[in-house]
This record gives structure tokens, C-alpha cells and sequence, in this order.
């Protein structure tokens, strides 16, 4: 808004603001900036409706007229792919970051080994830890997919788990708050700290993803479950109940002794 709408229709009283107006802020960026002109069009849409709600104007929203009318080119989305780095560095990384003993290095150790999400790790509890099973069960409710996920615990990510635990403790990886995860962004910033660019955390499922299809051979199906992606169609999936969790444990024990050189 600041950039794009104020320096055009800023001082325009807000029941003045009409089609030509919004098209003035959107055009020039529609197709060259389109994420940012998607999400302009939406705040001036907001400051419309509530312009209305009040009684400053009346009328249909320009905004969803421009919309419905289709009045600016459809823009085919690009692909965004998650910046990653290649598995055949990462030994030498986990190396480098074991040395670390931030919270934010032990949690992005344990994501490098777990191929995990972000959302997934920092928001780790206690209690769904199973040791004497050597199991990590996340809820459906931190899933993408919605689904509880078992997660293969190696040596290597108990002794992690082993380092972070503390009595009372209800996160594994808490923040500056007691029983409270880190925030989302401790882990990157962790690797900018460490000079490295381009590289995004969820990108590390990538490196897993590549090294299981290129180095180890695996499965189709077992990589994919290990990343917890839903493999098949739906009718595949009512068939196939398993979950491949010892497939996948013997899969994610070599990645780790990849990962840590362990012979």
C-alpha cells in the first residue's frame, strides 16, 4: 500500500476511488510483480468493504468488479522451488554444525536427520517421543497432509533428543519462553549466521529426497512416505493402509550414517 496505492490514490477521499482508480495501482505491476499486485488488490479490497461498512461508500466493490470482469490478463503462476543444498555437501555441513551448541543447531541437526518440516520439529513435545520404540508420532494437527506421522528414530536423533531433555520440559526445542517452541525463523537465520545463502530449511528435504532417489535406490513409495507425502491415487491409499515404517527406518538409518559418516 505504500509503495503502490498511496503514492497514487492516497489523498483521494475513499468514496471517489472507482475502477480506474484500482487499475491505476495494479496495472503497471499485474504481470511483472503479480504476487505483490494479488496481494495489493486484496488490501485495497479490505479498505473498501470496511469504507463501506461505515458508510463512506456504497456500491460494488471495484476491486471484485475488476475480478469478475476479468479486466486484467491472467498471469500463469511460476513454480517456486525451495532453495537446496546438494546431499553431496551435506556431511561436511552437519560437520561444521555439530560444533554449534545453539538450540537452533541442535533443532536443525535433528530436521537434517528427520528430513522434517520446520512446523513439524520446532513444535515438538515430549510426549510424543517413544524411546523404548524408537518412534516420533506427530499429530495430524501440525501435518500438511492432516495425518499423523511416524517418525524413525535413529541412534543419532535419540542422542540429539538425549541433549535437549530437561525435567518439566514440554517442548523439545523451547524458545526464550519456558514450555514455548523457538520461532519459525531461528533455523535460517542460523545459516545465515553461518555464511550460507540459498539455502532454505525446507530445502534439506530436497537434499534427502535427491540422495534417496540418486545414492540409495530407494523405493518410490518409501522415500516419498519418509517425507510424509501422500503417495497413490485416493483408491491406492485405501488399499494400501501400511505405512512401510520399517522400510522406511532401514532407509533412514542410512541416510543418517550418510549424513553423520558413520561406518
Amino acid at each position: 500500500m505504500h509503495d503502490y496505492a498511496f503514492p497514487k490514490i492516497g489523498r483521494m477521499p475513499v468514496d471517489s476511488i472507482g475502477q480506474p482508480e484500482v487499475l491505476i495501482c495494479l496495472s503497471p505491476i499485474w504481470t511483472e510483480k503479480h504476487e505483490t499486485a494479488r496481494r495489493l488488490a486484496q488490501r485495497i479490497k479490505i479498505v473498501l468493504d470496511v469504507a463501506r461498512s461505515k458508510g463512506f461508500r456504497d456500491g460494488e466493490n471495484r476491486v471484485t468488479a475488476i475480478k469478475d470482469a476479468a479486466i486484467l490478463p491472467k498471469v500463469r503462476a511460476k513454480p517456486q522451488h525451495h532453495g537446496a543444498m546438494r546431499w553431496q555437501d551435506l556431511p561436511a555441513f552437519y560437520a561444521l554444525l555439530k560444533d554449534r551448541r545453539a538450540m537452533a543447531a541442535r533443532a536443525l541437526l535433528f530436521t537434517c536427520l528427520t528430513a522434517a518440516r520446520t512446523n513439524e520439529v520446532l513444535r515438538m513435545r515430549w510426549e510424543e517421543i517413544d524411546v523404548a520404540g524408537r518412534l516420533w508420532t506427530c499429530p495430524a494437527e501440525r501435518m500438511k497432509a492432516g495425518e499423523a506421522h511416524r517418525v524413525p528414530l535413529t541412534p543419532q536423533m535419540l542422542a540429539i533428543l538425549d541433549e535437549q531433555w530437561a525435567p518439566g520440559a514440554e517442548v523439545v526445542f523451547e524458545g526464550q519462553q519456558r514450555h514455548r517452541p523457538m520461532s519459525n525463523m531461528s533455523m535460517l537465520m542460523l545459516l545465515r549466521r553461518m555464511g550460507i545463502e540459498g539455502v532454505t530449511i525446507h530445502g534439506f528435504r530436497s537434499a534427502f529426497r535427491d540422495w534417496a532417489a540418486e545414492a540409495a535406490g530407494a523405493p518410490r513409495e518409501v522415500a516419498e512416505m519418509c517425507l510424509a507425502h501422500r503417495v497413490g491415487t485416493a483408491v491406492e491409499r485405501a488399499y494400501a493402509r501400511s505405512d512401510l515404517l520399517e522400510k522406511r527406518r532401514d532407509l533412514m538409518a542410512s541416510w543418517t550414517k550418510y549424513v553423520c559418516e558413520v561406518e
